[in-house]
């Protein structure tokens, strides 16, 4: 009877699989514990508010309505100082890149401060969020809040000084809520600040108010270029250029279906406008009004209203977006209908009728 040789893993036979698999474990592992030395641990166990490192005294009512996102502060790291570009280099940077990073469809948030205007594209601002930036001089923040689909630029100098903003991890209605960047925040935990609430919300500033940029709009990259043909764009973050590709919100907005919790939701819900309908909210002179996106038609051409003795003009320019522009300081705050019948109830269906 012949004798079976027992099967032995060498180096040649496979046994090269197995080291290279053993060493990427111990890197792995390496790497998960050095961020509790180096600080570089993740903030925010993605389920209790508690864990994240805020300051929360002085939140009042708004915290039954304070959740976790479900990712840890800072997983979506705000752009600080963009590099940008002209726009009529927008199509040399494609071809550079071999890609579509704007195109004339594509979503952008427009700003004009003083003449000079600068574009924010949507698709940057979904993985982002959240865009400290210098235009014309003045230091802003420009925020994105993709489930309520909306769009806020701040002065980023609240109490004479000069801040900078990060993304907490945590939703107020569903809207993004915003933390100050600090050298320390481990021993003077931050407060946080609600984008369309316009203030902070917790900490020792609580109830201390952002001061909006007004003539905010989401439109077109086409029809914002046209409009301000010498407009800037900001350029991409090298490292998350995949990122862009992957992160979008459309279906979600389309569904309709709210993923946490929002104040007087069954009353949003049964009104006649759906809760992720696009509106414009305009305000001048301590009048605030909003216009539905769905009654325009970009057919109809511009439309211009009345709004605290202040016209404003009005382009649909997609299903969601839509040019705007004034010559007074007119707020204007692009969203979805639910998030600012949530923050601003006394004001959410003061509709503005086209014509009126």
């Amino acid at each position: 009877m012949g004798t079976t040789e027992q099967a032995k893993l060498t180096f040649g036979s496979g046994g090269w699989v197995l080291l290279v698999a053993f060493i990427i474990a111990i890197g792995i592992i390496g790497w998960s514990i050095s961020g509790l030395f180096m600080g570089m641990r993740p903030v925010g166990d993605g389920r209790t508010v508690d864990s994240y490192g805020f300051a929360l005294e002085n939140l009042g009512e708004e915290r039954a309505f304070l959740v976790s996102s479900g990712q840890p502060r800072d997983f979506l790291q705000s752009i600080d100082d963009p590099e940008v570009m002209a726009a009529d280099d927008v199509a040399h940077f494609n071809a550079q890149i071999r890609g579509k990073y704007l195109v004339s469809a594509d979503r952008v948030i427009g700003v004009s401060i003083d003449g000079v205007h600068r574009a924010y594209p949507i698709r940057v601002m979904n993985a982002h969020e959240i865009c400290n930036d210098m235009l014309a001089d003045v230091p802003i923040v420009v925020t994105f809040s993709p489930l309520c689909d909306s769009a806020v630029v701040f002065n980023r100098t609240v109490d004479g000084r000069e801040r900078a903003f990060g993304v907490s991890g945590l939703l107020l209605n569903s809207n993004l809520v915003m933390y100050e960047k600090t050298d320390d925040p481990v021993a003077s935990p931050p407060g946080l600040w609600s984008q369309l609430l316009m203030k902070s919300i917790s900490g020792s500033e609580s109830g201390t108010a952002l001061d909006p940029i007004p003539g905010v709009c989401i439109t077109t990259w086409s029809e914002w270029k046209k409009a301000h043909p010498d407009t800037t764009v900001i350029k991409p973050d090298p490292e998350s250029m995949r990122r862009y590709k992957s992160f979008s919100y459309m279906r979600y907005l389309a569904n309709g279906r709210l993923d946490y919790p929002v104040r007087n939701a069954q009353e949003h819900a049964d009104q006649a406008i759906g809760l992720m309908s696009p509106i414009l909210v305009v305000s001048a002179a301590g009048q605030t009004r909003s216009i539905r996106l769905d009654q325009l038609t970009e057919s109809d051409g511009a439309v211009t209203f009345q709004i605290g003795g202040a016209p404003v003009t009005v382009a649909k320019t997609g299903e969601r977006s839509a040019l705007v522009e004034s010559d007074a300081d007119v707020l204007t705050v692009p969203t979805a209908w639910f998030a600012w019948a949530s923050m601003h109830p006394g004001s959410a269906a003061d509709w503005l009728e086209p014509g009126s």
